[in-house]
């Protein structure tokens, strides 16, 4: 042990200990509490005869390197930390306490798990599981370049999917076409200048326009019943026919819905 004459003003007692498993943590770990926390069973503080259940064992808190980031300015990088990993750290408090994580021991393929508190353990849970690299649990000098894709990895013909040639035509598009940022735009396209404009907004506009399209239906159809009821019909046809058309057209001239407009469309012919 070495002094530390100024803040800690005491010994700064090194430690080395075997992180838990993940169920004695779980509301840690699963985003409840703070910082990067895991629980550790520290060797020479418990023994494999104790009994400390693993939730009662020490908390520490990770120290980050500079280049992992703090999380100021979305600069951050994961703690790659898991159950059963043997970390290091250093006692921050005196008589054993604010334990700090300062490393991480990397396993070795020739590992041998003898069982006991301190036995070396997987690290995959249930959140961590094997995935296309298998069980590949080790971290030393001769590591895979490219880790196997395992027994579940699958590899491709080099052929892609045949391009669907007739949707494309049906939507007037080239299928032969390779060039980037060509489409057409649909037909019934409408482009509308909403600058300066929120969705709340927008959606006011949308409902005055319903709005507006219900009465124009009601003022038409109570037009039409009023003109049959108060005037000579026969007297009336040929104004009726005369006027339909013009009316037709100021009725397409607003943006309806083709169903409302179809509705006007009937109610403006005469029989």
């Amino acid at each position: 042990m070495f002094e530390l004459p100024s803040f800690f003003n005491s010994k700064l007692e090194p430690w080395i200990g075997k992180v838990v498993s993940q169920k004695a943590q779980k509301a840690q770990l699963n985003g409840m509490g703070w910082g990067h926390r895991f629980k550790v069973r520290i060797m020479g503080t418990y023994s494999e005869n104790d009994n400390v259940e693993d939730k009662d064992c020490h908390t520490a808190v990770v120290m980050l390197g500079v280049t992992d980031g703090s999380g100021a300015a979305n600069r951050m990088k994961s703690v790659k930390i898991t159950q059963n990993d043997i970390v290091f750290g250093f006692f921050l408090s005196p008589d054993q306490n604010f334990p700090v994580i300062t490393g991480i021991m990397g396993r070795t393929p020739a590992k041998k798990d003898c069982g006991g508190k301190f036995g070396v353990g997987s690290g995959h849970t249930d959140e961590l599981k094997p995935g296309g690299t298998g069980k590949n649990e080790f971290n030393q000098q001769d590591n895979m370049p490219t880790q196997g894709l395992g027994t579940d990895g699958k590899t491709g013909s080099g052929e892609g999917k045949e391009v669907n040639s007739q949707k494309l035509e049906k939507a007037g598009l080239d299928p032969n076409n390779q060039e980037v940022n060509t489409n057409k735009e649909p037909k019934g396209l409408k482009n509308f200048d909403f600058d300066g404009l929120d969705q709340e907004a927008i959606k006011e506009i949308v409902n005055e326009s319903k709005i507006a399209s219900g009465k124009l239906k009601e003022t038409v159809s109570s037009l039409k019943d009023t003109i049959i009821e108060e005037a000579p019909f026969d007297e009336l046809k040929d104004v009726a026919e005369r006027l339909t058309p013009q009316l037709k057209n100021v009725a397409e001239s607003f943006e309806i819905s083709d169903e409302v407009r179809d509705e006007l469309s009937n109610l403006l012919t005469f029989d």
